[in-house]
């Protein structure tokens, strides 16, 4: 249909770079593709813009349902990426006030990860007939967006993962899609989902990755054997991290939104429930 404007996640892009066959397929009237809704991987953004021959045309943006179009990546500005791999988000909208805030609603300077925190006409009123739950979103003016980030030192974005998604290990904080990404780039896995199991309580989480294993690999236990290892081959090449539990489930069993973003709290919900669907 020619169109020129489309948005989806991170997940959507990089399915259909993964899955969508180019031949006869031609995405040229494609002006602005916003890539928000979840961590955004560089990856992902090259891999999509090559294989559809549209440069330049993916921006990474940063919104959510309490305050849609924070802020995202302006055409034509070039892409940023820090230290860690994480992209910038462009800067915030007109109207919009963002702050990195610590654990006591400390402002943060630039380059120090806490939580996102914004004001300004673009903030919800709150959650129908739930006035608990937007005491706790809306405190003081702000809306508290439960989503881990920081500001560089020109006001642009860069959103590492939700709060509670975080993988607390040896002292460290992991984000999800750090261990994620390395997973899925391993030959027969379709998509991954990283998350952490504090087994004795203690305050330390085990490192657990499930990986949505291709159908067209046979699922014998050799098979799943040598994926296990490839992955967590892949990880610590990357990430300098070993998992402490790989698990092999079948195309489809990663829990998403309707849009596809990955749902870690549920996912780690049905792995100490037990209720993982393996290959068949």
């Amino acid at each position: 249909v020619r169109a020129t404007i489309t948005g989806a996640p991170d997940f959507g892009f990089r399915m259909a770079a993964e899955l969508v066959k180019p031949d006869g397929l031609d995405l040229q009237s494609l002006r602005y593709a916003m890539n928000s809704g979840e961590p955004i991987r560089a990856s992902t953004i090259e891999r999509f813009e090559q294989k559809f021959n549209v440069p330049g045309v993916i921006r990474p943006g940063y919104g959510l349902s309490e305050a849609n179009g924070v802020c995202n990546l302006a055409p034509g500005e070039s892409l940023r990426q820090d230290s860690a791999g994480n992209l910038s988000c462009g800067r915030a909208a007109d109207g919009l006030t963002l702050q990195i805030v610590d654990e006591r609603q400390h402002p943060l300077p630039p380059g120090t990860a806490g939580e996102l925190r914004l004001s300004g006409e673009q903030v919800f009123a709150g959650y129908a007939d739930d006035e608990p739950a937007t005491r706790e979103k809306l405190r003081g003016g702000w809306l508290y967006t439960g989503d881990i980030g920081h500001l560089d030192t020109d006001g642009h974005l860069y959103v590492h993962g939700r709060k509670r998604a975080l993988i607390k290990r040896g002292g460290a904080m992991i984000v999800p899609r750090d261990v994620e990404e390395p997973a899925e780039q391993v030959r027969g896995v379709i998509a991954a989902g990283a998350i952490g199991v504090d087994r004795k309580s203690l305050g330390i989480e085990d490192l657990i990755v499930i990986v949505e294993m291709a159908p067209e690999f046979a699922p014998s236990q050799s098979d799943r054997d040598e994926l296990s290892r490839a992955v967590s081959a892949s990880i610590l090449r990357s990430r300098g991290l070993t998992p402490n539990s790989i698990v092999i489930v079948k195309q489809g069993s990663l829990p998403r939104t309707p849009n596809g973003k990955l749902r870690h709290e549920e996912l780690k919900r049905l792995y100490v429930a037990g209720i993982l669907a393996a290959p068949d």
